[in-house]
């Protein structure tokens, strides 16, 4: 059989994933198996942070968006709402799974999703 993938040796500055997402979510689309895998590229401590992704593609705030919310509904993300202690919105931390893990099923909404799966209301954020 003929070579037909090319690859060059890797030592560093390379992400390892799992072909999972890849080769057997064909629910998923391409921007967002690219989205998850660029965020695994990131160290664990990374901040989340939807201004700097932005400036790594051209697809610009609405395709972001619309590649998150695949990544949410399909439980590969995670977003905490914190409140502070007069309820106020706080912080919003998202946290990345290489395998799903917080299945929503049939969410209308980011603020449904919250609702059924950490809403974290009342929680005092520094």
């Amino acid at each position: 059989m003929q070579q037909t993938i090319f690859r060059v040796k890797k030592r560093e500055g390379f992400t390892i994933q799992n072909n999972q997402i890849l080769q057997k979510r064909s629910d998923l689309s391409f921007k967002a198996k690219g989205i998850h895998t660029t965020l695994l590229s990131f160290p664990d401590e990374w901040e989340f942070s939807i201004k700097h992704l932005l400036t790594l593609a051209s697809d610009g705030e609405r395709s972001l968006y619309s590649g998150l919310k695949e990544l949410l509904t399909s439980g590969y993300l995670r977003r905490l709402q914190y409140h502070d202690s007069t309820g106020k919105f706080g912080r919003v931390i998202y946290e990345v799974y290489e395998h799903p893990k917080y299945l929503i099923s049939a969410v209308d909404t980011l603020e449904e999703a919250l609702l059924e799966y950490g809403s974290l209301k009342n929680t005092s954020v520094s």
